[in-house]
């Protein structure tokens, strides 16, 4: 069975959280986990940081929510007011938790249950209305919807919206991650985006001549 394994970090909230799932079979999701991060920054930032390259070397998709795309290199920044074909990713998430919801594949852990996101109940996360096109457009009660519904929602997003030359596809086509310890960005993201995996063999020898140089750098 084909599995992604998946670890979520929401930041941009005064309740962080971290989250993690399982997609089995590219349609499947099962969200295990879903805890606060607690304690003082100077300490569950750097926690965290080895934590996600960790992850990311084992073979995770490892999502952030991150305006700034700086947290970790090992991770695929993910902001919910970005746009995309005219929607947000907040709305295209919310598109996508809806619909694993509505076709029984969203199956939450019973530790996590108490962030599932509910739409259209009295003093429910989501109001559901329609723009004038007929599109649906949700509406969150940001005074409930938090850092854990937002660690959550990453995880879908993660299962169904994952950048296809994000550092887990990279590594995935290529082979497993060289260490955990955070490198400069590398000319292979440029070269993946302009051959699109076609030609692996010259990436690979790009890739190698990179690493080669940093080696002789810091000799």
């Amino acid at each position: 069975m084909k599995t992604k394994q998946i670890f979520a970090v929401s930041l941009d909230s005064p309740q962080k959280h971290r989250a993690a799932a399982t997609l089995f079979d590219d349609t499947r999701l099962v969200i295990t986990h879903c805890v606060p991060i607690t304690g003082a920054p100077d300490i569950w930032r750097d926690k965290l940081k080895l934590e996600i390259a960790e992850k990311a070397q084992q073979g995770f998709a490892v999502i952030v929510e991150d305006r700034s795309g700086r947290f970790s290199p090992w991770a695929s920044p993910f902001c919910f007011e970005d746009v995309e074909d005219e929607r947000t990713m907040l709305q295209q998430a919310l598109d996508w938790w809806f619909s694993l919801e509505n076709s029984g594949n969203l199956i939450l852990d019973p530790a996590v249950r108490r962030f599932a996101i509910r739409a259209g109940e009295e003093g429910g996360l989501i109001d559901i209305k329609h723009d004038d096109k007929g599109r649906v457009i949700y509406h969150p009660n940001w005074v409930a919807f938090g850092g854990g519904h937002k660690a959550m929602l990453l995880c879908v997003a993660a299962a169904m919206l994952e950048n296809p030359l994000s550092e887990r596809w990279i590594a995935a086509m290529l082979g497993a991650l060289p260490s955990v310890t955070p490198v400069p960005p590398s000319p292979l993201s440029s070269w993946t985006a302009i051959t699109r995996g076609v030609d692996t063999a010259a990436a690979k020898r790009i890739e190698q001549k990179y690493h080669d140089r940093q080696d002789r750098l810091r000799r």
